[in-house]
């Protein structure tokens, strides 16, 4: 790793490489390039590495103001989980059979099931996480609580032990 700081590669270099190299691999797998679709796939691997070392070291790939940052952190989870359902529920929707082919039809659905799965996602997120997010600070508000009256109450019975002794 001594040589990747020696090489001063940015987060944001790495990233782009890694985005390029993501299009070399697509075009190459179009056209049945064999060899170069296997190397691209472990290029990708490698350039995958050394961003998340990047940014493991504190790097930044681009600057994101905390409001965005959160937003994108809600919902990545609730698409990760829905993503693939609303691409086939958009497709039987529209089509009334799968597509996921590089067409017409194919990009309609890709279309549509991204507002269902931000749909969704938004419903997800204002039912179930907020509510728990709500719970789960009461409970960590319940809990530092307690441990500052514990805290108090061993001083006040060390305090009054020591008077009694005198």
């Amino acid at each position: 790793m001594e040589q990747f700081i020696k090489l001063r590669l940015s987060a944001t270099n790495l990233y782009v490489v890694m985005l390029l190299n993501c299009l070399i691999f697509v075009i190459a797998s179009r056209t049945n390039a064999g060899i170069v679709v296997e190397a691209g796939f472990y290029l990708n691997i490698a350039i995958c590495a050394l961003l998340v070392y990047s940014l493991a070291i504190g790097r930044e790939i681009i600057g994101i103001n905390r409001k965005i940052d959160k937003i994108i952190g809600d919902y990545s989870y609730p698409i990760y989980l829905l993503h693939w359902q609303s691409g086939l529920l958009a497709s039987y929707l529209i089509f009334g059979e799968a597509f996921h082919e590089f067409s017409l039809r194919g990009f309609i659905s890709l279309l549509f099931a991204f507002f269902i799965v931000v749909l969704l996602s938004t419903l997800f997120i204002r039912r179930l996480d907020d509510p728990i997010q709500g719970v789960r600070t009461k409970i960590k508000a319940s809990k530092a609580l307690q441990r500052t009256l514990n805290k108090r109450g061993e001083a006040c019975t060390r305090y009054v032990i020591s008077r009694l002794d005198t």
